[in-house]
């Protein structure tokens, strides 16, 4: 009776060994499972990396769009500054017609 008893106690010590190998086994497949995905993640940026790089996205598109407007100041002022020598020339082109009238009736 009692080798019987320490017999089948023996047995479920043994299947509980084996079942403990078992579990060990997948939690370690699952550990590295986890540890892959993990590395995977390292290859995105984290959340603060995003935000930094919007920032900075959005520092480089308002510094294009100052220079932007920057150069439009600069082709206004090229514009009024051609308006006012075409209305000069216009006026000296006048002014020498009016002359070289005068000249021709003096």
């Amino acid at each position: 009776v009692v080798r019987r008893y320490v017999r089948d106690e023996l047995n479920k010590f043994t299947d509980g060994v084996l079942a403990l190998q078992t579990w060990k086994g997948e939690a370690s497949n699952e550990m590295t499972t986890l540890k892959d995905n993990l590395s995977k993640l390292s290859d995105y940026p984290t959340k603060d990396e995003v935000l930094r790089l919007m920032e900075e996205r959005g520092q480089e598109k308002t510094a294009n769009m100052e220079q932007f407007e920057q150069a439009l100041r600069e082709t206004a002022d090229t514009m009024k500054t051609l308006k006012e020598a075409t209305s000069k020339i216009e006026r000296l082109e006048r002014a020498l017609q009016d002359t070289s009238a005068k000249v021709d009736t003096f």
